[in-house]
């Protein structure tokens, strides 16, 4: 099985969803928690999502830099 250092899998993630349409900011926030969740072992939420998200992009069902509002804490 091939190995990728965090940082290369982060950028990786990164820059597609970007190229998605997703913001910079946003875009690297959600990269760093898949990193992280593969470095903690959880692959199946880790950069395995990002064909996911990026489908979900595609059929509008995730709008990225949609403003958001906490309703209730």
């Amino acid at each position: 099985m091939p190995r990728f250092s965090a940082e290369s899998l982060q950028s990786f993630a990164r820059r597609v969803l970007e190229r998605s349409g997703v913001p910079a900011n946003e875009a690297l926030r959600v990269a760093e928690s898949l990193v992280e969740s593969n470095l903690h072992g959880h692959d199946s939420h880790g950069v395995y999502r990002v064909i996911d998200y990026t489908g979900q992009i595609e059929r509008d069902e995730i709008r990225p830099g949609a403003e958001f509002e906490i309703v209730r804490e």
